[in-house]
């Protein structure tokens, strides 16, 4: 898994972002101040590899999202949601799309957590789609 920005086609973006990404079970025990920290983080991390991808704007899109854990303290499939709404958002901020409605995103599928020793990171594919 390398860090950073990887263009693969030219319908298709992947960005990885090198940071373990929290569960849905941390972010509820966490204080209101605490978790806008972490989505702000994130929703500007996500933004400039956008950027930094040249992803230009789209129309509608499809998004996979898989959880890269260093260690075996495994997460849960999908347990990584608020950092992938996050990351999403921060696809809003760089133009990539409008929103993150269902007239813009058509599915977000999430893959099991891969195990990588030694890398934490969230790895986000985007697919330039249309509506069915």
């Amino acid at each position: 898994m390398v860090s950073g920005v990887t263009t693969t086609v030219a319908s298709e973006w992947t960005l990885f972002y090198p940071v373990r990404p929290w569960t849905i079970n941390k972010d509820r025990n966490w204080h209101p101040h605490q978790r806008a920290k972490h989505i702000k983080e994130w929703r500007d991390a996500f933004n400039d590899l956008a950027r930094d991808a040249f992803i230009p704007r789209l129309e509608f899109i499809n998004v996979e999202v898989c959880p890269v854990l260093g260690d075996r303290r495994l997460q849960d499939t999908a347990a990584c949601v608020t950092a992938a709404k996050a990351a999403i958002d921060g696809l809003i901020d760089a133009g990539v799309i409008e929103d993150d409605r269902s007239e813009f995103v058509g599915w977000i599928k999430f893959f099991p957590p891969v195990v990588e020793r030694g890398t934490n990171g969230l790895l986000v594919r985007i697919y330039e789609s249309s509506p069915s």
